[in-house]
């Protein structure tokens, strides 16, 4: 049957119908992750940074004028996303105040598909999911020292699922920029990648895709560490959209742990040659376009 007019007969059982038979609307296999390309320096802002301390420290005001941006985009399939971190000399004047930013913008192509009231709300929700994540990994110590601040803002150009892994690789990248420019400061204590797997009809999804996500209750994202820790988080589609799938009712997950410990083994497995590649590109700044592929 053509896949268009199956999507019109059974709109909202379409991808359950293809999991069901072993297939997937994009002809990916079922545990295979859409491959990750990152081009850099998209908006061509890079400035030199002076640090604390280092040859311009004697200058009262280069520090004071002088900041790093650094930019890159990353494709996911269909998802696009804009990303740019810029560092710069600290206004904090608290200390307990965490020297880092984060905000996540839909561009207004995407949230004419968002419910009004719903706007805010969403682009606040992966901020500070995203904040929370990068909390984890940043150097805040090496911040402090060179009292440094770092922001990141990332514009989501096309939303096609599985968004938190995109934002978090591209992150990864631009700190990566930052640490490649200047030796002096290591801004990550290690890296970390982040995907969802998800079970649907008993089976194993790995990086569902936006309309995937919304026929199952069982979204796992996995967070796995350079230091071979992994944390797990539940996570749900946040179904704003106004298109014609329908809001799945809020139930409890039934993956089991089998399907768990199968899910964490696959992203341990795959965020191996995510770090390798990350960590090789760290070292060869001057690439300008690189692409993570996975082991299927």
């Amino acid at each position: 049957m053509d896949a268009d007019l199956l999507k019109k007969l059974l709109p909202h059982e379409y991808h359950a119908y293809l999991i069901r038979n072993g297939v997937r609307a994009d002809s990916r296999g079922l545990t295979s992750h859409r491959s990750l390309t990152i081009k850099r320096d998209v908006l061509n802002q890079s400035v030199k940074l002076s640090l604390a301390g280092g040859p311009s420290a004697n200058n009262q005001n280069s520090l004071s004028q002088t900041n790093l941006r650094v930019s890159s985009a990353i494709h996911q399939g269909n998802t696009l996303i804009i990303g740019q971190a810029c560092v710069k000399p600290s206004d904090h004047a608290v200390l307990s105040v965490k020297p880092l930013s984060v905000s996540v913008q839909l561009i207004r192509e995407i949230q004419t598909l968002v419910r009004r009231d719903m706007q805010e709300q969403k682009d606040q929700y992966f901020s500070d999911q995203v904040q929370s994540k990068l909390e984890r990994l940043l150097n805040f110590t090496q911040l402090n020292e060179h009292k440094l601040e770092i922001k990141f803002s990332f514009n989501v150009l096309t939303d096609d699922g599985n968004l938190f892994c995109a934002i978090t690789t591209l992150a990864m990248d631009l700190l990566g920029q930052i640490e490649s420019t200047h030796s002096d400061i290591k801004l990550i204590q290690k890296l970390m990648w982040e995907s969802t797997v998800c079970v649907v009809e008993d089976q194993m999804l790995a990086d569902p895709t936006q309309e995937e996500s919304y026929v199952t209750n069982n979204l796992l994202s996995v967070m796995v560490f350079e230091d071979g820790k992994t944390l797990l988080e539940k996570t749900q589609t946040v179904r704003t959209y106004t298109n014609a799938i329908q809001t799945l009712e809020q139930k409890p997950s039934t993956m089991n742990f089998e399907q768990i410990g199968k899910s964490i083994e696959y992203m341990k497995k795959q965020a191996t040659s995510v770090f390798k590649i990350l960590r090789d590109n760290m070292e060869q700044s001057e690439n300008r376009e690189y692409t993570i592929s996975f082991n299927q």
